[in-house]
């Protein structure tokens, strides 16, 4: 079953690195969970490492975020 945004969006909740990665360079995972030009487009658009930098402890996303899912 191919990866898909959901996926990504998964793993980006429990990994702040990846998480990080994937909003500043989406094209990087274009084939592996197959995003298409638009959605690459939403990820670029929508500033979410600004969204993130502003989080209590400067991000740190971790397992505090990933226990809700």
């Amino acid at each position: 079953m191919p990866r898909r945004l959901e996926d990504a969006l998964r793993i980006a909740a429990k990994d702040l690195q990846f998480a990080q990665d994937f909003v500043a360079n989406p094209e990087d995972y274009q084939k592996l969970y197959s995003l298409s030009d638009r959605q690459i487009a939403e990820i670029k658009a929508t500033k979410v490492g600004d969204a993130l930098a502003r989080l209590p402890g400067g991000g740190g996303v971790g397992p505090v975020a990933a226990d809700y899912y």
